[in-house]
């Protein structure tokens, strides 16, 4: 070998070395991981990245720079690993309704989230197991993510399937679309297919949401094996919050239920919007301003819309609890009128009430660390100078069998004289977290398959425990009666006749059903395909179905027949010139085994499909306003014409001629609108033709007046006088 080539072999061997033991470095600080240890964590966050690229056209990264981890791992009930589970994770205290991230577990049920800095509730769900839910399971509720954060997801066996498909409104399926159905994530595939196993028996909320498009929100109650959700493409609403002209940055843009903090050119955009009219308003520490109705069309962008904040009433208020102690990050929502009014607070319990329409109003303040709603009324004429919350008493305890093994899924209905029924949900290990004020409550047990239990409890308790009786049960299938075949999807109701009791289950895709935890006595058991319990007079109908359970390990056996099946609302939707109208929006105020919402086709045709009333009302809406409700009969074409609507634009005053600077509109056929202005002028986008009452409502008092509503309407005048 001659001296040039001994020098670059050491020198090409020198250099090999060199990489080597940069590699070495790298490997062992963790920068550097071999294609190898790709897993099926990464994989699902590179489909679920991949899907939203060929949804909307461009990348959404699921890691931001100031992104962090949450990592852990599924078992099942007894301690195995469950693979091939959607683990997904929502931001707490957002208006989002998408997850910032879902990952897949890997095949030791391990998984890892990457997600900016804040707090997040997470969701799982797998095929043939129940969803794990923060409701479910303590430990999924308000994680931050950082090193070292380890999460435990834990699924039980069981779940009612719910399958269908997502599409958009020409019927073209939607990819990567999240279905959240009773707190189980799922998504869509390229075909816009889902599959997920829910808690049978009950009515579980239903969300779906897809980049580009209206999120849909509903109930389902499954089994349901074909549910299609139609999803509106998003329209948008951008523009900016200033105050005498110059932007204000920092401020609060709120439009329904979403939230966005403005830019430093003082600007806010919202994706997603629905059809119809809306309203944006802002705030800072102490000013509030609103818009005027806003009408958006299915798809449209509305650009340069400008909310200007005004000095208005209103006060910094202290929320603390009787014995002391701040209400930390208060959240207070506007229960009562519309629009939607939401408030936040700071560590110090601090919360800026300004602009808060009008009235008397029953608000809900939820403190940070607390799980119990306060329900306090607020006068907007005279706002109180602190607000005083009972202090929060701890409930916690266990929900057993007869043996004494917990009883996963238990429902736990607290009950207090000054407030609503709350619902709690026992976890894996048959545990319940909750709160309650009052210094006696009824607590009321139930689950699936045993006898329900009521109890009065005097908290602070953190060592109840509930056992659950094994009942009666009764089984058998349900029968059409035209053709004999098991139809499933059917509501079954066993009613206790002494004392009007009732029991319910849902037919499986076999047609079976079961229901157990029943008490010794006569039941009567009815099956219908509405949810709703049933009356005296659906009873009277059913007639001979009644059976006696001696004692409770009975079991009997009885099968049902059903009349009728799900049928389909199908029809046209017209202008009042006779035309069709194309992308209308067509809703049932009806129980449906489908989606509930459509839209029309070219030809202004729709259909509606599972209908379960012979007899509903259904709304027709156009993105310009237009709409009717009108009733229709399932299986018969209805057709439905739009009415036309007109813009009103009006001003109010005092009996002293001096003009209502904040005010809401009511009475005129539509929603409450609320105006905060410097002249008491108002305008109304879309208002339906015909003699309309406008009623404005005040802290100066109330006033109202009749109009014809046409094209050429004059100006409303309205005096509002003391009440």
């Amino acid at each position: 070998m001659t001296r040039p080539s001994r020098r670059r072999a050491w020198a090409l061997a020198f250099l090999l070395g060199a990489v080597a033991l940069a590699l070495a470095l790298l490997l062992l600080r963790g920068q550097f991981r071999p294609a190898a240890s790709s897993g099926p964590t990464q994989q699902a966050e590179s489909r679920l990245l991949k899907t939203n690229q060929q949804r909307v056209g461009r990348p959404t990264p699921l890691a931001l720079a100031d992104s962090s981890e949450i990592c852990g791992q599924a078992f099942n009930s007894t301690r195995g690993p469950v693979p091939a589970a959607l683990i997904c994770a929502w931001r707490v205290r957002t208006s989002s309704e998408s997850p910032t991230a879902c990952s897949e577990t890997d095949a030791l049920g391990d998984f890892c989230l990457s997600v900016p800095s804040g707090a997040y509730d997470i969701y799982g769900s797998r095929q043939g197991m129940l969803p794990a839910t923060p409701e479910t399971q303590k430990g999924l509720r308000a994680l931050r993510p950082g090193s070292g954060v380890q999460v435990e997801v834990r699924f039980v066996e069981g779940g009612s399937p719910l399958q269908g498909h997502v599409k958009d409104a020409t019927g073209g399926p939607i990819q990567g679309a999240v279905v959240l159905g009773g707190g189980a994530p799922a998504l869509t595939n390229s075909e816009g297919e889902f599959r997920a196993s829910l808690r049978g028996g009950r009515v579980n909320e239903l969300q779906v949401t897809a980049e580009g498009y209206v999120p849909f929100d509903g109930w389902v109650e499954p089994p349901v094996q074909d549910l299609t959700i139609f999803l509106a493409p998003e329209s948008v609403l951008s523009g900016k919050v200033v105050l005498e002209g110059e932007p204000v940055a920092g401020a609060t843009a709120t439009l329904g239920s979403q939230e966005q903090i403005t830019g430093p050119r003082g600007e806010f955009q919202f994706r997603g919007v629905a059809i119809g009219e809306h309203q944006v308003s802002a705030r800072d520490e102490t000013r509030y301003g609103i818009t005027d109705p806003v009408q958006i069309g299915v798809g449209e962008r509305k650009e340069n819309i400008t909310v200007e904040l005004q000095t208005v009433a209103g006060r910094r208020i202290p929320v603390r609890y009787e014995a002391g102690g701040e209400c930390e990050f208060p959240e207070l929502e506007v229960l009562t009128g519309s629009p939607a009014f939401r408030l936040h607070g700071d560590q110090a319990g601090l919360i800026s009430v300004f602009g808060l329409p009008p009235g008397d109003h029953v608000t809900s303040i939820e403190c940070a660390a607390g799980a119990y709603r306060h329900t306090v009324r607020l006068r907007t004429k005279l706002l109180p100078e602190e607000i005083v919350l009972q202090q929060e008493r701890t409930l916690q305890g266990r929900v057993v069998d007869e043996l004494g093994a917990p009883l996963p899924y238990a429902a736990v209905n607290v009950s207090e004289s000054g407030a609503s029924t709350r619902r709690l949900y026992t976890d894996t290990d048959g545990a319940f977290f909750g709160a309650a004020v009052e210094d006696a409550i009824r607590l009321s047990v139930s689950h699936p398959d045993y006898q329900d239990v009521e109890l009065s409890v005097k908290p602070p308790r953190d060592d109840i425990v509930v056992e659950l009786g094994l009942g009666g049960e009764i089984t058998g299938s349900v029968l059409s009666k035209m053709t004999g075949k098991p139809v499933p999807g059917v509501n079954v109701f066993a009613t206790e006749i002494s004392s009007f009791n009732a029991r319910k289950t849902v037919s499986d895709a076999t047609g079976s059903y079961s229901l157990k935890g029943l008490a010794p006595g006569d039941w009567q058991v009815h099956a219908k395909w509405a949810s709703g319990f049933p009356t005296a007079e659906d009873l009277a109908e059913t007639g001979t179905n009644i059976t006696q359970l001696d004692d409770d390990r009975q079991k009997l056996r009885l099968d049902l027949a059903i009349d009728t099946e799900p049928t389909d609302i199908a029809g046209v939707v017209l202008d009042e010139d006779g035309h069709p109208v194309d992308l209308a929006q067509v809703s049932t105020f009806a129980t449906q085994r489908s989606g509930g919402v459509t839209f029309t086709d070219r030809e202004g045709k729709f259909a509606i499909r599972g209908i379960i009333e012979e007899r509903c009302r259904i709304r027709a809406a156009a993105s310009d306003g237009r709409e009717v409700v009108e009733y229709a009969e399932a299986g018969r074409p209805v057709k439905l014409v739009l009415g036309q609507t007109e813009r009103v634009c009006g001003l109010v005053s005092d009996t002293k001629g001096r003009p209502v600077k904040q005010f809401v509109m009511e009475g005129f056929g539509a929603a409450r609108v609320h105006f905060v202005t410097t002249d008491g002028r108002w305008c109304l986008a879309s208002v339906r033709a015909g003699v309309r009452e406008f009623t404005a409502v005040s802290n100066e008092g109330v006033g109202s007046s009749n109009v014809t509503v046409t094209s050429d309407s004059p100006d409303v005048s309205i005096v509002v006088k003391p009440q």
